[in-house]
């Protein structure tokens, strides 16, 4: 009798959770009848927290039969998945796709990968429309990155990755990275620390 009590009590007195809306799911949709069925992997969408028509998805598409040559794509909605507008990056040998779209509507893609003539294998897009046009050149953020993860609040945005450095001593130690930009607008902005685990 006591545990039923204590059970309707807890119910009783507990916070009410306010209501969410509810998720739709809607028919399966092709994203492109454009170009070659090509596989997919990774993929990841998100949508802008102020208006839920808005979606990016970003994914890895395997441009060859090996698996070597693989490009990051994103597709943009703008009607709550009815169209799609598809943008390959020129990021060669993608890894990691992760995109978000901020409040006020722009969309950041960070991927892992590889640029002719740069040093970076980590790069951060910025699409002031979106997603239905993409810089043809990145910020990059550094080498030695793995798993990197975009987190957007308002316009606070971080890159966090895993990777891995050596040491005086020549000895791996694993790592995390952060790069932080309190103004998602000027991508230059992005500062960035690296923290050493003692492994």
């Amino acid at each position: 009798m006591k545990r039923t009590m204590l059970l309707i009590a807890v119910f009783v007195l507990a916070p009410q959770v306010p209501e969410h809306p509810a998720i739709q799911i809607g028919e399966d949709r092709l994203l492109s009848l454009d170009g070659a069925a090509l596989p997919l992997a990774e993929s990841q969408i998100s949508t802008n927290p102020d208006n839920t028509n808005q979606l990016l998805a970003v994914v890895i598409q395997f441009d060859s039969p090996d698996g070597n040559n693989r490009t990051c794509v994103s597709w943009a909605s703008f009607d709550g998945g009815q169209n799609w507008i598809r943008r390959a990056l020129p990021v060669r040998g993608c890894f990691d796709p992760w995109g978000v779209i901020l409040q006020d509507g722009s969309a950041i893609m960070v991927m892992g990968g590889y640029l002719p003539g740069r040093d970076d294998n980590l790069f951060l897009f910025r699409s002031p429309d979106g997603g239905r046009t993409w810089p043809d050149s990145p910020l990059g953020l550094g080498a030695h990155h793995d798993h990197p993860m975009v987190i957007a609040q308002r316009n606070q945005v971080y890159v966090v990755s895993g990777g891995g450095v050596h040491n005086s001593f020549n000895q791996h130690r694993s790592s995390v990275s952060v790069a932080h930009s309190r103004d998602h607008r000027e991508q230059p902005g992005l500062s960035s620390r690296r923290a050493d685990a003692s492994q």
